[in-house]
């Protein structure tokens, strides 16, 4: 029963969204809305038990009977229990797991470390933007987290998206011994990427031969963004074939065929 519902309940979002195409309309505007509602809330909760639960409210300080009462909310220490025939040693992290009688005779040792109320903070001053007379100090949480992010992910976007692929460019090697096939890709990714980077150069007109260069460039990066928008293109004809699909199966479902 619950299974038929929610294929009726999806069959009607799917014409929801798809009566767009003759007009906006109330049931598209509800579809469209719960999709959104429905994202947002699954996505935050997946951020809070896979982001926040383990990497800040394990490491905070817990009362004893909050620990005993929700184990599930955070990290603790235990002492030596058996757990499905498995013994856990001292100090074994786990977490809600443990069933109420071997909860009830652990030791719970609360695990403290302070450079994490530092985030704690951070994060509640977030929340300063729902009110007025303070919503200035969102900024600072903000600013902390754009700059931190931007020193952390310098490096690895400099070494992964620029130096990497410059070698890979320039550097012949992995291709040594692999035939006429390989050697003409090579030579054909490197001529894309130095016309490419000619026609971002500003420094100098794009006359005579340089003028030249920076047209094949041209030709390169139409290249590119045509086979980025191609893919794109298939991967959401990709997601509408599914969906007709499952409109056939239920529709097939409803008369018998």
């Amino acid at each position: 029963m619950i299974v038929t519902i929610g294929i009726w309940c999806a069959a009607f979002l799917t014409l929801a969204i798809f009566s767009f195409l003759y007009k906006d309309n109330p049931f598209y505007r509800f579809a469209e809305h719960l999709f959104t509602g429905v994202s947002a809330a699954y996505w935050m909760v997946v951020a809070f038990w896979n982001q926040i639960h383990p990497n800040l409210f394990g490491n905070l300080w817990w009362p004893d009977w909050f620990l005993r009462k929700w184990p599930e909310f955070t990290y603790v220490l235990v002492d030596e229990v058996h757990v499905g025939g498995e013994i856990l040693p001292g100090n074994a992290l786990v977490d809600g797991s443990l069933s109420p009688e071997v909860l009830a005779s652990a030791e719970l040792v609360n695990i403290i470390s302070p450079i994490y109320y530092i985030p704690l903070v951070l994060g509640i001053l977030f929340f300063t933007r729902l009110i007025p007379k303070i919503s200035y100090l969102s900024r600072w949480p903000l600013a902390f987290v754009m700059g931190m992010a931007a020193g952390l992910r310098l490096y690895s976007f400099l070494q992964s998206n620029a130096m990497m692929q410059i070698s890979s460019t320039v550097n012949p090697a992995p291709i040594m011994g692999q035939g006429f096939l390989a050697w003409l890709n090579f030579l054909i990714v490197a001529i894309g990427v130095f016309t490419g980077l000619i026609y971002f150069y500003f420094s100098k007109e794009h006359k005579g031969v340089f003028g030249q260069l920076s047209r094949v460039g041209v030709l390169f990066l139409m290249l590119s963004f045509g086979a980025a928008f191609g893919y794109t293109v298939m991967a959401r004809i990709s997601l509408l074939l599914g969906r007709f699909q499952f409109l056939g199966g239920w529709l097939g479902g409803i008369f018998g065929n």
